[in-house]
């Protein structure tokens, strides 16, 4: 089936969606940081960007990385692939064919 994806490339998805996830929290936690000390705004417009950073990274992280199944990790995985969430030795370690429904999947 199109949204299947085979078992091998299933266990490497779980690790990825590991290692994805480290990934984009310590990505989100740097830019928080940033946005926390710039000292361009008010300490109230600073905390009023941290509150909708927040909601927002919130919102995004549930999108790629909630409820994980085979018959999303497609889709998963485009949405990763198109975060530079995943590195290049993970993506070489999928297989071909996952690789291009993941392609395709993300247009």
């Amino acid at each position: 089936m199109f949204r299947d994806i085979p078992e091998a490339d299933w266990k490497k998805f779980r690790l990825i969606h590991q290692a994805a996830l480290q990934r984009f929290s310590q990505s989100k936690l740097d830019a928080l940081q940033r946005l926390a000390v710039s000292e361009r705004k008010t300490p109230q417009e600073r905390l009023l960007d941290v509150f909708e950073f927040a909601r927002d990274s919130q919102n995004e992280m549930a999108r790629i990385f909630d409820n994980p199944r085979r018959s999303t990790a497609l889709l998963q995985l485009a949405l990763m692939h198109a975060g530079k969430l995943i590195d290049a030795e993970e993506w070489e370690g999928l297989s071909e064919h996952t690789r291009e429904m993941v392609m395709v999947i993300a247009g």
